[in-house]
């Protein structure tokens, strides 16, 4: 039942909001305020939605807004860098679980991206290997949460707090400033630290700026209008699963949704499960990421038919090589649908990320 074709589109037109329309000045007010929280977790829904309104949107207000809380966040962190002893066991606890974690995540990573050829006791190897950096993420995770009781947990939560302020303020001065990208690194350095607690800072920038980036798309998810349940539903599922073996999040795009949405449909109405469709105006993969107008290219397409639950797609093709390769493949975007029991998925790159 499961098929496969890959196949790259050159198609590139101009982006549009995710949302339909940039925020009224008067829906400024709740969102400016929500980026003026200390909460990163709760800041980025407001960081997802601005961004999505161009920087040309910033203004002087969100200047205002990030002023609000920058000096405040950064005399705490500083506070923390001064208090935080580097001999102290949750520092070494967190860099040990930091490495268990980088180590199974890359191990794991290179199996999936590896083509099993369908042998059963590969998959087998697989499925223990993610276990393995599930675990080890999830203890990573869990000694970031002892905040109330840590000085290095409430140190790291500090210092990407400031460098997501840092980060938006460049954005609001029109600067480059990267969604993936957090300077905790160059902050510990700026303030120097006591020796030690530094290189404790800069290793753990990986794991908390892929944390941040994954939380910013799901705020996006979180927030599209368009998107249809089980498509955010299949979006995170997935990204939290490339999150777990250390891959950037996917953006859902709404017209190559819309690709992926029409091919399902069509394969149900038409009676026919293939990559290649009987209608000449949307034969091949490319036809359909043209047709709809995705803003950049086309990747990887899959198909499945079977379970009408995001998960069973997902299993699916986690156990057919070649699609397993295109869920886990490097991009920027997917996109996703299903009519009935018929699933499509595409991979994808904006040819400028909306964010």
């Amino acid at each position: 039942m499961l098929k496969l074709l890959a196949f790259l589109a050159t198609t590139v037109t101009v982006a549009a909001h995710p949302f339909g329309a940039p925020l009224a000045p008067a829906q400024r007010t709740p969102v400016l305020s929500q980026l003026a929280q200390t909460d990163t977790a709760r800041r980025t829904l407001a960081i997802a939605r601005l961004r999505a309104d161009g920087s040309a949107m910033a203004g002087a207000d969100v200047k205002a807004a990030l002023a609000k809380i920058d000096a405040s966040a950064t005399a705490s962190m500083k506070n923390l860098m001064r208090s935080t002893k580097p001999a102290d066991s949750t520092v070494e606890n967190l860099r040990r679980d930091f490495r268990d974690w980088k180590a199974a995540a890359d191990a794991a990573r290179a199996i999936v991206q590896t083509d099993h050829h369908k042998n059963s006791a590969k998959f087998a190897e697989m499925d223990r290997a993610y276990q393995k950096a599930e675990a080890a993420f999830e203890k990573v995770t869990r000694g970031l949460k002892l905040g109330g009781n840590s000085d290095a947990a409430r140190l790291l939560e500090a210092t990407t707090l400031v460098a997501q302020i840092r980060r938006e303020q460049l954005w609001a001065d029109g600067k480059p400033a990267e969604i993936s990208v957090l300077a905790i690194g160059d902050l510990a350095k700026a303030e120097m630290p006591a020796i030690g607690l530094e290189q404790f800072v800069v290793e753990m920038e990986p794991f908390l700026a892929l944390r941040e980036h994954h939380r910013l798309i799901t705020a996006m998810h979180a927030q599209m209008k368009t998107a249809k349940p089980e498509a955010v539903q299949f979006a995170e599922l997935l990204n939290s699963r490339r999150l777990i073996v250390g891959m950037k999040p996917l953006l859902l795009g709404e017209k190559l949704s819309a690709a992926c949405a029409q091919h399902s449909e069509e394969m149900v109405t038409l009676k026919y499960f293939a990559h290649e469709s009987p209608v000449p105006a949307n034969k091949s993969p490319w036809d359909r990421v043209k047709n709809a107008g995705f803003e950049g290219s086309g990747g990887g397409e899959c198909i499945y038919a079977g379970g009408s639950a995001p998960r069973d797609a997902h299993t699916g093709w986690w156990y057919s090589d070649g699609h397993r390769l295109i869920l886990y493949s490097e991009a920027t975007a997917q996109g996703i649908a299903k009519f009935g029991n018929h699933w499509t998925f595409m991979t994808g790159n904006f040819a400028k990320l909306p964010l």
